[in-house]
């Protein structure tokens, strides 16, 4: 089963922390919305090719990613509305 860092369960502190720190670096270093997407994707194709097989297959890795694209994705284009608006 696919590890416990969904987009339907609550993240660890330092697993917001460290997110918050990447969006304020890539502002930091004024990278352009195309620049930061393809550190993003070059960053998510080192950790999909780091991954031990016999933890997790290609497949579980994908979902994770997607799930997580969409959860990023969903979050953004809905902050500031109300709770019951956004992604569980």
């Amino acid at each position: 089963m696919i590890k416990e860092i969904r987009s339907n369960n609550r993240q660890s502190e330092a697993f917001e922390a460290l997110r918050d720190h990447v969006i304020e670096a890539i502002e930091k270093h004024r990278l352009t919305e195309m620049e930061a997407l393809a550190l993003a994707s070059q960053l998510v194709g080192m950790m999909l090719a780091s991954q031990d097989p016999t933890s997790i297959s290609k497949e579980e890795a994908i979902l994770l990613v997607r799930c997580n694209i969409e959860y990023g994705n969903h979050s953004t284009i809905n902050a500031g509305r109300p709770d019951e608006d956004r992604m569980n």
